[in-house]
């Protein structure tokens, strides 16, 4: 969608547009479908919530608060918020994946980890 709107826009107004913020709302479109993908694949039983869950939700908050000290707060808090729930839907995947011994799935939420990594 990013380069819908670029190769749009230069060809609407040939000129680059000045401010481009449409690479930061793809890479938070990502993260929520992506959250989404994930939400869908890990089991709806009930289970003991485990500490470790929460790791990846604590760096986002904490790299939220950073960048917002240097940058824009409603684009930080939105990605903040988008990666770390993406980040507590991945390691609970593999965690379950590990348990009941699915191992077709766990490659989907080992990609989403290296996703949010990058």
């Amino acid at each position: 969608m990013g380069l819908a709107y670029w190769v749009l826009y230069l060809m609407l107004l040939g000129t680059s547009p000045l401010v481009f913020c449409v690479s930061e709302l793809s890479w938070t479109a990502s993260y929520i479908f992506l959250t989404l993908r994930l939400y869908a694949d890990v089991p709806k039983e009930k289970h003991k919530k485990k500490a470790i869950f929460w790791i990846l939700p604590l760096f986002s908050l904490g790299m939220g608060i950073f960048f917002c000290l240097r940058g824009s707060y409603f684009e930080n808090i939105l990605m903040g918020t988008a990666m770390g729930i993406l980040g507590f839907y991945a390691v609970k995947g593999i965690y379950f994946a590990k348990i009941q011994k699915q191992t077709g799935k766990l490659w989907i939420f080992a990609a989403a980890l290296i996703f949010y990594a990058a």
